[in-house]
């Protein structure tokens, strides 16, 4: 599966994250299973004003495994406030 989406996955230049010129929130479950830790960190570098975000305790597909842990960040993102990741030990299902 991981090699099929790799097939269709975008890969972005350089050059193309450093033009974009829209806010953007990149987030990353701090137990992801396919992406690699500097993966977010260099596209937060390159993406100018862009917002980085370590979701802990969760992996790829928190959107799922951890929607009460998500869904507060990005609402709060799209209401224009700065999303903070909760405490360790805060329940989020």
């Amino acid at each position: 599966m991981l090699d099929a989406l790799t097939k269709v996955a975008p890969n972005y230049s350089e050059a193309e994250l450093k033009s974009i010129t829209v806010p953007v929130l990149i987030l990353d479950g701090a137990n992801d299973e396919f992406i690699t830790p500097d993966q977010p960190r260099t596209m937060a570098a390159l993406i100018p004003g862009s917002t980085l975000l370590i979701m802990p305790g969760t992996g790829h597909f928190a959107m799922t495994a951890r929607p009460g842990l998500i869904n507060p960040i990005v609402l709060e993102y799209l209401a224009g406030k700065a999303p903070a990741t909760p405490l360790a030990g805060t329940p989020t299902s």
